[in-house]
Order: structure tokens, then C-alpha cells, then sequence
């Protein structure tokens, strides 16, 4: 969950759109994609993903993701 939510702020940094939601990566990005640049396995990610999007953190809109909750995604990372 840490390494997931930084990973997603860093790429809001490098390749993040606003968006009327929130911050959109222009990057297409799928739970396989996401996993090897975590190490981790894609149903991990994919999990990880359902409960980001459970808790108002991101949505997935056209195969992008969309961060609507900056913060909500720092506390993430911080514990």
C-alpha cells in the first residue's frame, strides 16, 4: 500500500494532467504495468487498486488513472 500510493504521487509529479476530478496520469497504465515497476505481483496491485478506488484515493477512467485524493494518498505512503 506505501509503495503503491508513492509510486502513483511520483508519476503525479512527472505525468500528471488536471483534471476536474483530481490529477490525471497521462500514462496508460494497468495492474501488470504498475507491479513490475513495484516488484510485486499483479493481483496485489490490482487489490491494492480496488481499495484505493473503494476509499475515494483514484478512479480509473478510459485506462488512466485519475488521483482525487493527493492527501488521502500521502497518509497512504506515510503508514
Amino acid at each position: 500500500s506505501k509503495r503503491l500510493a508513492h509510486l502513483l504521487l511520483i508519476l503525479r509529479r512527472s505525468h500528471g494532467t488536471p483534471v476536474e476530478k483530481g490529477v490525471q496520469l497521462r500514462l496508460s497504465l494497468t495492474a501488470q504495468d504498475l507491479a513490475r515497476l513495484l516488484g510485486a505481483s499483479a493481483e496485489s496491485v490490482s487489490s491494492l487498486l480496488d481499495d484505493f478506488i473503494e476509499a475515494g484515493l483514484i478512479e480509473e477512467i478510459n485506462r488512466h488513472i485519475v488521483i482525487k485524493d493527493i492527501a488521502g494518498l500521502h497518509k497512504r505512503e506515510a503508514h
